[in-house]
């Protein structure tokens, strides 16, 4: 059983579900293999009402129950009245030999372009769009030339935009009219480079709940200065990749921000390169711009991993996690 009292507006706290999950990994094994499985999928989830009080978790096995390549069940959740809270219709786990992860059993060879890391290359210039129609707001953290300067830059277009801090964000986006982006340039913030990361992923979390009422049609794009290395050897700034790691986050988890992250390398003239990505027409989430060029994140295969023992040195460090 699981308690229910963990202070979230949800109709269901992420953990109750992800606990309940383990009710079919209780399952014994009838081929006594001890083969793991993975949740791989939900036809329905039903909502019935909010829990209060200990939540408790059962599964209904269906079809073939433990046996086999699938595991189907109905999974459900009720309080301590006996009250159903929501049901999981068809939730579903598959098998996960160990090797399959691991590699267990095959030829080194079969290991290699198995592993894969981003990579920054270079991109032409996207072709440009028009502004569109509503208002600017260019957040300033610690960036304050930065954030002025492409304020002006807008106006210049003969658009209307403002440069407010976060805290004043919430009001301006509320404030009537339409808003067609939101420009937040995340410069630092006070004490040493753990202070100001920290400092400005609280600020980047008061933005994008700011950003709930800026309503359909805006966009959003953050602008930092060192947070990526597109080439070995680049300095990074651990405040500002905390940004791109938080901003990566916001893509996925709400898209219809839809975020876009760009990272600068000089801190004052920056309006020219922010203004291409304000109007690139194509739709590149993730853009470095260096010595004038444009780079963009892409996915490629690692070569040469897998092969060869690891050497473990008798003269360093080591951290295990897990």
């Amino acid at each position: 059983h699981l308690h229910g009292h963990l202070g979230v507006e949800a109709p269901l706290h992420p953990v109750l579900l992800d606990n309940s999950f383990a009710t079919l990994g209780l399952e014994v094994d009838p081929a006594g293999e001890r083969v793991p499985r993975l949740p791989f999928g939900v036809e329905r989830m039903r909502w019935v009402r909010r829990p209060g009080g200990e939540v408790h978790s059962g599964a209904r096995m269906k079809g073939e129950g433990g046996e086999g390549e699938m595991q189907r069940a109905d999974v459900s959740l009720w309080d301590e009245r006996g009250r159903v809270v929501a049901v999981m219709e068809g939730f579903t786990t598959r098998r996960a030999p160990k090797k399959q992860f691991l590699g267990e059993g095959r030829e080194r060879g079969e290991k290699k372009g198995k592993l894969y890391q981003v990579k920054w290359k270079k991109e032409k210039e996207a072709e440009t769009k028009e502004w569109g129609e509503g208002r600017w707001v260019v957040v300033n953290q610690g960036w304050e030339e930065g954030a002025e300067e492409v304020r002006r830059g807008l106006e210049r277009q003969g658009l209307e935009a403002k440069k407010v801090e976060v805290e004043e964000l919430r009001e301006e986006v509320s404030g009537g009219g339409k808003i067609r982006g939101v420009v937040c340039l995340w410069g630092g913030g006070k004490g040493g480079e753990a202070e100001q990361a920290e400092e400005m992923t609280k600020k980047a979390v008061e933005v994008v709940r700011a950003m709930e009422g800026a309503g359909e049609g805006s966009r959003m794009w953050w602008v930092t200065r060192g947070g990526v290395g597109t080439e070995a050897g680049e300095r990074v700034k651990p405040a500002s990749a905390a940004m791109w790691g938080l901003g990566r986050t916001v893509m996925k988890e709400r898209p219809e921000l839809e975020c876009r992250m760009v990272d600068v390398e000089r801190e004052q003239g920056v309006w020219e390169e922010v203004e291409r990505e304000l109007r690139a027409g194509d739709e590149e989430e993730q853009v470095a711009r260096r010595g004038g060029e444009r780079k963009v994140a892409r996915l490629v295969r690692v070569e040469g991993r897998g092969d060869g023992e690891v050497k473990i040195s008798g003269e360093g460090s080591y951290v295990i996690s897990g």
